[in-house]
């Protein structure tokens, strides 16, 4: 599965990826254009509560060598603990839409780690020196 955040959104991509049944999560952009088929989930969580909202069946075009085609997903709207929301796509309608909102919240915790581990570890650090014989 590959998960990562809403800079990288072509399309094209999702389409093979889903051909070849590479399963993938990620956040739509604000001004993604697609329709809703079917709304699968829908719930009201009380203020301050995290946990999925509303998912639903959607349908993305994009174009293919100047054809325009389309592409199914799934979409899901979660609130974290601070009242964020969140929209995540994926092509993957096996796993759970809490599973969804996961796969992406274990995503950002490595962007953390990574993030942490620039900040207090100085380049040279990384690089080993050759040894003189």
């Amino acid at each position: 599965m590959i998960v990562f955040d809403r800079a990288y959104n072509h399309y094209l991509q999702f389409a093979n990826w889903t051909k070849q049944q590479v399963w993938f999560v990620c956040r739509l952009k604000k001004n993604a254009v697609y329709e809703v088929l079917q709304e699968t989930f829908k719930q009201k969580l009380p203020d301050g509560q995290a946990g999925v909202l509303k998912e639903e069946h959607i349908h993305l075009p994009y174009k293919e060598e100047k054809e325009s085609k389309t592409l199914c997903l799934r979409k899901v709207t979660y609130r974290d603990e601070k009242g964020r929301v969140y929209e995540f796509i994926t092509n993957n309608f096996s796993i759970s839409n809490v599973e969804v909102a996961h796969v992406y919240k274990l995503r950002w915790n490595i962007e953390l780690l990574f993030k942490k581990i620039k900040q207090n570890f100085q380049l040279h650090y990384f690089i080993q020196k050759p040894r003189m014989a």
